[in-house]
């Protein structure tokens, strides 16, 4: 999708510091980004979700025609100690910026957690299931995702999991330490790791790639005037690798 009548369309990225947010910066510097869009990148001092009403209205002043983001409260041991500042960032944040995109006509890009579910069963879960999150961390990814779909703004809700690049701190690097550390010191005692989680690890490049795909396709629906055109599908999707 092209800008409209030449205008530059803007989309504010919060989080550019993390894993997901990084490769949409490096994602912005290539073909696969839109012509006619420009990329502001917030860190957390520029955009800090721990402060709701504060970034509500930084943000409105800015005016993007897309709010994209990618930042969170990921500690999930730590969100127990921790549920304001938790509930802050994954919660009340997410739900200012939905009123915000919701005021301007603005479109909100949002990611949350399969920690929303409890994780029970062996099939994968679906976006029409119930959530039952069994920490704070889930409990406040859950109750964003509600403040943005309750807002009645033009929203994409994206639950992913396992996200891992080459930034950041993430289980793939974790482990790749750990090996190289057993290669120099084989003296130390031998990994033990939990086998009774199951998900999907997820690469940041690909998460930005597909996310911006869908919110392409999703603004042409909005643009689209036939009469049989469905609008803007807003809603919760679920996206992660596969293989």
């Amino acid at each position: 999708m092209e800008s409209r009548k030449g205008q530059l369309m803007k989309i504010l990225l919060l989080g550019s510091s993390g894993q997901l947010g990084q490769a949409f910066q490096e994602l912005s510097k290539t073909d696969a980004f839109p012509i006619g869009w420009t990329l502001i990148a917030w860190d957390r001092q520029q955009g800090d979700l721990s402060h709701p009403e504060s970034l509500a209205e930084r943000v409105s002043k800015l005016g993007p025609d897309v709010i994209f983001n990618a930042a969170a409260y990921t500690q999930v041991d730590r969100a127990e100690d921790e549920k304001d500042t938790s509930e802050k960032i994954n919660a009340l944040s997410p739900g200012a910026l939905a009123r915000v995109a919701k005021k301007q006509g603005s479109v909100l890009v949002h990611f949350s957690s399969d920690y929303v579910y409890s994780g029970e069963g062996t099939e994968p879960h679906s976006e029409t299931q119930s959530t039952a999150p069994l920490g704070v961390y889930g409990a406040t990814k859950a109750e964003g995702d509600r403040l943005i779909k309750d807002s009645g703004c033009d929203h994409l809700i994206f639950r992913t999991s396992w996200v891992y690049s080459h930034a950041g701190k993430n289980f793939v690097k974790t482990m790749l330490r750990l090996r190289d550390d057993r290669k120099k010191n084989p003296e130390l005692p031998a990994l033990r790791i939990v086998k009774d989680q199951v998900g999907s690890p997820t690469y940041a490049p690909d998460l930005a790639k597909y996310s911006l795909e869908a919110l392409m396709r999703a603004l042409e629906m909005r643009l689209d005037q036939a009469p049989s055109a469905q609008g803007f599908p807003s809603g919760v999707y679920h996206l992660t690798d596969s293989g």
